[in-house]
């Protein structure tokens, strides 16, 4: 009842939006309107659908959906909604037979000329989980004011009703997140610039769990340039976290400063310094972290950054002090070689005192990268092959830990009409730990679908972001 609640709550708004905006702009003569039926066919099939080390479960499920996409351009406000009813038939699992309502929402909103608002919401349908179906709930909202012509006030919210795989466990869990961040940020002259932030978030579970807590952290940044060779980029931040069920907190205070030297256009060498202190209840750690790196911007949203340090520990209780390699990796970029033919890169390396998805487990390093290549072989016939692999280390003696996530597939999509499309893709996924609560698996995943629809929907340019595009390639 409580997720058939939250599906009404989400109709209602998403038709109250449309009912309220499609009478002002009916006459507008820049507005684009299109409302399409659509009709899916799929069939999918696992080898270990369970996603158990042992007693594999083989599993065909052949879904049918029926539905409408509905979407409209106009100058100041956009939007694209989706809704598709869907009957799910399990061939092994017949318990799980059942209908579900998915739809989305996505719209931007530019209420004035210094104002821009964007809104994304999803609904998975159902009012039941089960073990090894992930389902999500997300409402996202952000926004962008101009104060004046050099002062930004951004702001966002994201809530996500997930019932997926905890990490710490394995079991599938149901919880809430809500997290946002309000900034203000500065820009005096051409590169030089200072912010503020404050984020927030609360991870919240059914029932008393360890990896529940509430968190709030205000940061600064800035960036100074002396001369147009050289300049200095350097931040201070203090998190509280507050573990909501298993008691104690943990407060951490971390700095950094960058040295940074213009060696060609877009590319830039630099020498860091970062020292971390962190304090819970049971121990003490300081973290001190020099390093040095590149930077090679490509353009305003992507660009990659590698540089190597060290990571010298100092722990008040009885963990290992030595030091610890570490690479600093912020890449993220996609590559339009020609037309028919994209690459996305994507990798990241962070270390924390306790991670988003598994804050009971303490201090950790992750390093993770992933790929996407896509080459069209004709004009109806596009391939892509993908793969991304994550490590995660669970530092403190209490876990000793390291987890691995490996996944690889390719596709095929043909388009032999303009109404009609057929793809078919496969995935292999490895997870591998030596926890001792969790067990190891490996799947092998195939799914054909069948998809009509009359024409190309209508979208307006949103491209797909890099928290977007790395949840497509790690999830």
């Amino acid at each position: 009842m409580r997720y058939l609640s939250k599906y009404k709550l989400f109709m209602g708004l998403c038709c109250a939006v449309v009912f309220f905006c499609l009478p002002a702009q009916k006459v507008h003569p820049r507005v684009s309107f299109q409302f399409l039926p659509t009709l899916t066919i799929s069939e999918e099939y696992s080898d270990n659908y369970l996603e158990t080390s042992s007693n594999h479960v083989e599993e065909y499920i052949t879904k049918y959906a029926a539905g409408f996409s509905l979407g409209m351009i106009e100058q100041k406000f956009k939007f694209y909604l989706d809704y598709a009813p869907e009957y799910r038939d399990y061939d092994e699992l017949n318990e799980r037979d059942r209908l579900v309502h998915p739809v989305s929402f996505q719209g931007q909103w530019t209420p004035t000329r210094r104002t821009e608002m964007q809104l994304r919401a999803s609904y998975n349908g159902s009012n039941e989980n089960y073990q090894s179906e992930t389902e999500r709930n997300i409402v996202h909202f952000d926004g962008m004011t101009q104060l004046d012509k050099s002062l930004e006030f951004l702001y966002g919210h994201t809530y996500e009703d997930a019932f997926e795989r905890q990490t710490r466990t394995g079991v599938f869990t149901d919880h809430t997140v809500n997290s946002g961040f309000l900034e203000l940020a500065k820009q005096y002259g051409a590169k030089n610039g200072l912010s503020g932030k404050l984020d927030y978030a609360v991870d919240s579970y059914d029932s008393d769990d360890d990896d529940s807590y509430t968190e709030i952290r205000p940061s600064a940044r800035l960036t100074h340039w002396m001369t147009p060779m050289t300049g200095l980029d350097t931040g201070l931040s203090f998190k509280y976290k507050d573990f909501d069920d298993r008691g104690g907190d943990e407060q951490t205070v971390s700095g950094d400063i960058r040295y940074i030297k213009v060696m060609a256009r877009n590319f830039d060498l630099y020498a860091k310094y970062r020292h971390s202190y962190a304090e819970t209840d049971t121990y003490e750690h300081h973290i001190f972290h020099p390093s040095v790196g590149f930077d090679y911007a490509m353009d305003e949203t992507s660009g990659i950054s590698l540089g190597v340090g060290v990571l010298f520990h100092d722990w008040s209780n009885d963990n290992d002090d030595d030091p610890d390699l570490f690479l600093d990796i912020d890449a993220y970029k996609r590559f339009d070689f020609s037309p028919r033919m994209q690459l996305d890169l994507t990798g990241s390396s962070t270390y924390s005192e306790s991670s988003e998805d598994a804050s009971s487990l303490g201090y950790n390093t992750n390093y993770r990268v992933g790929a996407r290549f896509r080459y069209a072989l004709t004009k109806q016939i596009f391939s892509n092959i993908f793969g991304s692999y994550q490590l995660t280390q669970y530092d403190e003696t209490s876990q000793n830990r390291q987890d691995e996530n490996l996944s690889v597939g390719a596709g095929l999509s043909w388009n032999p009409l303009k109404w009609l499309e057929l793809d078919l893709q496969y995935r292999y996924k490895d997870f591998s730990t030596d926890s001792a609560v969790r067990d190891d698996y490996d799947q092998n995943i195939a799914m054909l679908t069948i998809r009509l629809i009359p024409e190309t929907p209508v979208r307006f340019d949103s491209p797909v972001s890099r928290r977007q595009f790395e949840k497509l390639i790690f999830d």
